[in-house]
């Protein structure tokens, strides 16, 4: 959109946070909900999590009020407790989907034996 968009759903962390931000059209919103940017290559690497920490999106409330835009995030891992408050945000999302409402301009589609998979000890965050 020229104007910029509404959301941006950041599962990335680091500077595509401040990629996505830069995006947002007035009243839009980032919603950070992971940190894969810290998580690089098969093991994990020091240098990469420091370069990644360093380069963490941040910002002052001046700046949103100033930008007319928000910045917001959540971790799953912490709402196990919320079975209806998720499974209600999710049927309404279903609903939206469903109504045309939302559009998902999906970027690429691939295999799951493409992609490199690793299991996280301590679960995802």
């Amino acid at each position: 959109s020229p104007k910029g968009v509404d959301i941006v759903m950041d599962p990335l962390g680091g500077s595509d946070t401040a990629k996505g931000y830069n995006l947002l059209k007035p009243m839009g919103k980032v919603v950070t909900y992971g940190m894969a940017n810290l998580l690089t290559g098969p093991k994990r690497n020091l240098m990469a999590l420091a370069r990644t920490w360093w380069n963490q999106f941040s910002v002052t409330a001046l700046q949103l009020l100033q930008a007319n835009r928000a910045v917001c995030g959540f971790h799953l891992g912490y709402l196990d407790g919320e079975v209806e408050l998720v499974s209600g945000v999710v049927a309404r999302l279903l609903a939206l989907y469903n109504q045309g409402h939302i559009k998902p301009h999906i970027d690429s589609v691939w295999p799951f034996e493409k992609v490199n998979v690793r299991t996280l000890q301590g679960g995802l965050g």
